[in-house]
């Protein structure tokens, strides 16, 4: 990362990292006038110093009564001598004074006042700029509510006016009219209606009632459809299971088929209020329509059984008074208030939805204006704080050689010598890396404020700041571009362009539609065109690796870390990336690799995994601790490494993964098990029609495999849908199917029995480890066994029989034989059923692990 203002002094505002840079200059202005201070003392010394030598053959001149008596005297001479030469060094100090003043202290004072209002001149047009932003941004922001509100206001009355009547205002009356006398009619029979309410097993969203089946085919579809990820909250900690509430709402208007937004998101509201979905981050139970919403599935979505529910369902009447003339007059008056009033709202809602857009382009047109100047004044601040140090550095060096001049005693030619070597120890490059690392406040991340279509979010009149979900077709065509580029180096992946050039090609391709790189990126010259992209995935509202996985890679790469387990945990990670972001992922990975040619480019690979990791994958806020981390860097040299084994496996297992969902889906069906019940049925009544069922009291078997139904003469009765199983049932049943006339519990024995298929109390006999079927069941009381071993279970059948016949102590009325006959066929039915349904089952099941054996 480069050390410097420009890259290290940037925050979300845009004025927390300028206040904080601002704040060091003037601390800067604060150490000149310090120096300036020193300087100046120095000079009103010498120059006292200087007044006071010069002063001496005046102050202290030979008197009459001293020297001047013996002008001959040598001592007189040497005296007089002496007070010249005081007077000649207080000259020598003198000019040592006027040096400084002049060849120091003025310079620098101008200097310094001169950088002074450089500084304040560069923080006052940033802060103006930033004003006017703000500004806009604060006028945007109102523009969108009252866009969103006049369309929620056009949704009200769209939905009458699309169900109203074009009879005029006749047909309304005459409908009243007929009203008034079916209102009538109904008054003078009763006062009252009973309304049957839905069971309490349903649920209604969004004015739809679910059966528990069908609610839980809904649920599971929305886990496993919509995107999902852990979100980590301050204090608090990390939520899993989450989603954004623009997602649900997408899936809900391409799945449930919604007319607008407003039922995509009263749906989504509606699984907030029973509990399905709750908010994260913040307090209350409204449900937004926001990629900045966050929403956790609870464990009732996740985990939610339909059998329960049906158990637990009730059946209540409501009494309840109406008067349909009351309740239809009012719902016409509306509608057709409804139908006047919507021509003019969709007039106001196109021209809001106009309004919208020119001030997001004008907005984004001031932002990129404010992030050219900050950039300036960032780049001319180092320039002035380099310049600084390097003016004190040369104060500290002119005060020493202004003072040495003069002055030649060899205790002060020490002390001028340690002066020099003072000034040859400052370095500004050093001082300037100093400052930048203790005061940094974070890296360049523009704020782009998108456009969003309240109908429709796929509707963008942009192609920068927006979800890459939207803009799927840019990183592919770009990066077909400039494998094109022959002159594309390392350097320009790791060096940015002026944000002047970069901006001119933004706006170019910010239109929101498809663009061709032929013509539109041949006009720019390759190191703005590679800078330009950089710009796109920095501005991207989360990087290309999700935000929600930069503490799990941060723990993948930590010290010690074993390479083979460090990958695999990586590709376990980037299965959870959505589709489009897993694409782009590898394609910027496949270019660096084989275009760039980083494979064999040990140095080019760091420099750039240093350079563009960062960008592929940003923390959700920046601090300075995540500006000091290394795994990002880390984790694209490993994809570009291992491309070649890491995103085909993840794909295999995305692969597997939705095989088996769609085999599970298609197993628990309804309309599959439906159709299997339907088929059965409808060879029952065949076989019926042609008599191929025929009465058998005795339990034998018909020619077919099948037991005979004990029943005088209904045949084989056709099944009802019993309720599914949960789809997620992965556990296989292997019954022993035996029929109702072979062996049962019953609490009783009867004393007239029909045949030696009486049930026998007490008796239970374990089934053998293989699978039976109707063929392998025999007349009477003996046990099915496998071939060559059935010597145990036939002695144990016969031991329960003899022990039933010697305790018969109870004697039961008989029961007649159309009745014993229509008992017969229930279970007989029954045990039919349960045959058939497990069949089905072992079908589906040998199905799916035949597909997964293709693949």
């Amino acid at each position: 990362m480069d050390k410097s203002f420009v890259h290290l002094f940037w925050s979300s505002d845009y004025q927390t990292g300028l206040d904080k840079l601002f704040d060091k200059l003037h601390q800067g202005c604060a150490e000149n006038n310090q120096v300036l201070d020193m300087v100046t003392h120095r000079v009103q010394l010498e120059r006292s110093y200087a007044s006071g030598l010069t002063s001496f053959p005046s102050k202290h001149a030979p008197s009459s009564t001293g020297f001047n008596r013996d002008e001959g005297a040598t001592l007189r001479q040497s005296y007089v001598a002496i007070l010249d030469d005081l007077c000649e060094q207080g000259s020598l100090h003198d000019k040592v004074a006027s040096n400084i003043e002049n060849g120091v202290r003025k310079p620098f004072d101008k200097w310094a006042t001169a950088h002074k209002n450089r500084v304040q001149l560069a923080q006052s047009a940033a802060n103006s700029k930033i004003k006017s932003y703000n500004r806009q941004l604060i006028q945007v922001g109102k523009i969108q509510q009252t866009y969103f509100a006049r369309c929620r206001d056009l949704e009200d009355t769209d939905v009458p006016a699309q169900t109203q009547s074009s009879n005029g205002l006749s047909s309304l009356t005459s409908r009243l009219r007929a009203a008034s006398v079916s209102s009538d009619k109904s008054a003078s029979s009763s006062s009252t209606t009973i309304t049957p309410l839905p069971t309490s097993s349903q649920v209604e969203i969004a004015g739809k009632n679910y059966t528990p089946q069908a609610l839980g085919n809904l649920l599971y579809n929305m886990t496993q459809d919509i995107n999902t990820f852990q979100y980590k909250v301050p204090i608090i900690g990390t939520y899993d299971h989450v989603s954004t509430g623009a997602e649900i709402v997408l899936w809900a208007r391409q799945r449930m088929d919604f007319s607008n937004v407003a039922g995509a998101e009263k749906f989504g509201q509606g699984l907030v209020d029973h509990g399905f979905l709750r908010a994260v981050g913040r307090v209350g139970n409204r449900f937004t329509n926001s990629s900045s919403s966050y929403y956790q599935w609870t464990p009732k979505a996740l985990d939610y059984d339909s059998d329960k529910s049906n158990e637990e369902e009730q059946t209540t009447p409501v009494i309840s008074v109406t008067s349909p003339t009351k309740s239809y007059f009012s719902s016409l008056l509306s509608s057709a208030a409804g139908s006047k009033e919507a021509p003019k709202i969709r007039q106001e809602v196109d021209e809001l939805d106009q309004q919208y857009r020119d001030a997001v382009k004008r907005l984004d047109e001031e932002r990129c204006e404010l992030e050219r100047l900050i950039t300036d004044t960032l780049n001319f601040m180092q320039q002035c704080e380099s310049d600084r140090i390097a003016a004190v550095k040369t104060v500290f060096k002119d005060f020493a050689s202004a003072i040495s001049v003069h002055l030649e005693a060899d205790q002060e030619k020490k002390v001028l010598l340690r002066l020099s070597q003072h000034q040859q120890a400052v370095n500004p490059l050093s001082d300037l890396k100093y400052m930048i690392d203790s005061y940094k406040v974070g890296t360049f991340r523009p704020t782009v404020v998108a456009y969003e279509n309240y109908h429709s979010p796929s509707v963008q009149c942009q192609s920068f700041g927006i979800e890459l979900a939207h803009v799927s077709y840019f990183i592919p065509q770009y990066l077909e571009y400039l494998e094109l580029q022959q002159d594309t180096t390392v350097k320009m992946w790791t060096h940015d362009e002026p944000l002047n050039a970069i901006h001119k090609l933004r706006a170019m391709l910010n239109t929101g539609e498809l663009f061709d790189p032929a013509t539109t990126l041949f006009s720019f010259d390759t190191a703005t065109v590679v800078s330009t992209f950089k710009e796109f995935l920095i501005e991207l509202p989360d990087s290309l690796i999700s935000h929600a996985f930069y503490d799990i890679f941060k723990s993948t790469y930590s010290i010690g870390s074993d390479d083979s387990d460090r990958l695999e945990k990586v590709e376990s990670t980037l299965r959870h990336l959505p589709t489009v972001n897993l694409e782009s992922l590898e394609k910027l990975a496949k270019y660096f690799g084989e275009n760039l040619k980083l494979d064999t480019d040990s140095e080019g690979l760091c420099a750039v995994s240093s350079a563009i990791g960062p960008i592929i994958l940003r923390p959700r806020v920046q601090t300075v601790r995540t500006m000091n981390d290394r795994h990002t860097g880390q984790l694209l040299k490993d994809l570009i490494k291992h491309r070649n084994t890491l995103f085909p496996n993840v794909y295999k297992v995305l692969e597997e993964n939705r095989s088996e969902r769609r085999s599970r889906s298609l197993s628990s069906s309804e309309a599959h098990r439906r159709a299997h019940m339907e088929a059965r049925n409808k060879e029952i009544a065949a076989r019926s029609r042609s008599g191929a069922v025929s009465p058998n009291r005795s339990g034998q078997s018909s020619p077919n495999g099948r037991l005979q139904t004990p029943s005088g003469g209904g045949g084989l009765r056709p099944l009802t849908l019993s309720p599914s199983n949960s789809p997620t049932s992965s556990t296989k049943k292997t019954r022993a199917r035996i029929s109702s006339t072979s062996l049962m519990t019953p609490p009783k024995i009867t004393r007239h029995q029909k045949s030696l298929s009486t049930p026998i109390k007490g008796v239970v006999l374990s089934p053998p480890p293989h699978k039976r079927t109707s063929a392998d069941l025999k007349q009477g009381n003996k046990a099915v066994v496998p071939d060559g071993d059935d010597s145990t279970y036939k002695d144990s059948a016969d031991e329960s029989v003899n022990s039933a016949d010697n305790n018969k102590q109870t004697v039961q009325p008989e029961q007649s034989p159309d009745q014993t006959s229509a008992e017969d066929s229930e279970r007989e039915n029954k045990d039919i059923g349960e045959e058939k349904e497990d069949s089905s089952r072992e079908d589906g099941d040998d199905q799916m692990g035949s597909e997964k054996k293709e693949e």
